[in-house]
């Protein structure tokens, strides 16, 4: 290459650098549709969103009364002997008309949960807060082939509804049949390879690192 050449290149060369300069300043300067100056989000908005998000549907999920927490609403009585107990017979071997089940009622662990439920929902507007009934879906269809328990049962789900929605009102909160529904659970449960996961994990923080020791 000779002199002419040469200096004809580096000419070359100098003015797209300068036709380019104008374009990467252009995209360094540029704005969003909106106007403004792009900022960086805070550190840890993502993860602070997430967590919140969960918390949200944490305090939800404490407002789902699940059916375990039912039982028939049969009067408990002491008898003498615990076969007469569980089997409520009189002398004439005759199941007592007045023992038997009618509908259905919390049992322990439901009253506990039903009454933080209503401390919950005490000073709020009726049907800000929804109450979730668990609907049922391990009942027998006697018009089924093998009776298997696994179908809906809208007048059962029923039943139950109204057993916290009366609970709710003795406890004083108003209009609750406004926020108690019929739902499912919408918590996921466990796989059973989490859930023995979750068991063995316990164990080693229970017994400081340690499964064999109990």
């Amino acid at each position: 290459m000779n002199g002419t050449s040469r200096r004809h290149f580096l000419t070359l060369i100098r003015q797209g650098c300068l036709l380019a300069t104008p374009v990467l300043l252009l995209g360094c300067r540029a704005t969003p549709p909106a106007g403004s100056p792009m900022q960086p989000a805070p550190l840890g908005h993502v993860v602070d969103e997430a967590n919140r998000r969960q918390e949200e549907n944490a305090e939800a999920a404490k407002l789902i009364v699940y059916t375990h927490e039912f039982e028939l609403n049969k009067p408990r009585r002491k008898s003498p002997t615990p076969w007469q107990e569980e089997m409520d017979l009189n002398d004439k071997g005759i199941v007592r008309e007045s023992l038997e089940p009618h509908g259905f009622r919390l049992n322990e662990y439901g009253v506990e949960h039903v009454q933080q439920i209503a401390a919950s929902l005490l000073g709020t507007q009726p049907g800000d807060r929804t109450v979730i009934i668990e609907r049922s879906e391990t009942s027998k269809h006697w018009n089924t082939l093998y009776h298997y328990p696994v179908h809906f049962n809208q007048r059962l789900d029923a039943e139950r509804r109204q057993v916290v929605v009366d609970a709710l009102r003795a406890l004083g909160v108003e209009e609750p049949e406004r926020s108690v529904v019929i739902a499912p659970a919408f918590p996921e449960g466990l796989e059973s390879t989490e859930a023995i996961q979750a068991y063995v994990r316990t164990r080693q923080n229970s017994n400081g690192g340690s499964f064999g020791n109990f």
